[in-house]
């Protein structure tokens, strides 16, 4: 059996024309609604990012030694060597040693870079669902 053409008056016509306008609205309404809510995400996820990027740069200082110990173990230094009488009883005690940031800003940076990296993942996702 091969394929006939639809004659204007056939009433499958009607039922394919109606077809069509029932699928376009209902295609319609659901690209707006979740173009909306990808829009709502897309927001979400770069005000997020903006936050996470903030708390970072504000907490990266800490994982650098403090420079005024620094300073003080340098004037130190050169007060010692510049006036030699000095008794090693005078001498005020020497800063410790900089054994690295504590455990809790590691922990708390790595938190943050998981969620800007979660954020900026969603933020991706959710431009590929409006470009698709």
């Amino acid at each position: 059996m091969y394929f006939q053409p639809i004659k204007d008056d056939d009433p499958q016509l009607d039922f394919y024309t109606m077809y069509k306008r029932e699928t376009m609205e209902y295609d319609t309404e659901y690209m707006s609604k979740y173009n909306e809510d990808l829009n709502t995400t897309l927001i979400f996820a770069g005000l997020f990012s903006a936050v996470s990027s903030a708390f970072v740069i504000a907490i990266q200082p800490e994982l650098q030694p403090d420079p005024g110990q620094q300073s003080e173990a340098y004037l130190r230094a050169i007060l010692l060597s510049l006036n030699p009488s000095i008794s090693p009883d005078e001498h005020p005690a020497a800063p410790p040693a900089w054994s690295g940031p504590p455990q809790e800003i590691i922990t708390t940076l790595d938190l943050l870079y998981a969620s800007l990296l979660m954020s900026l993942l969603a933020a991706f996702v959710a431009m590929l669902g409006k470009q698709w």
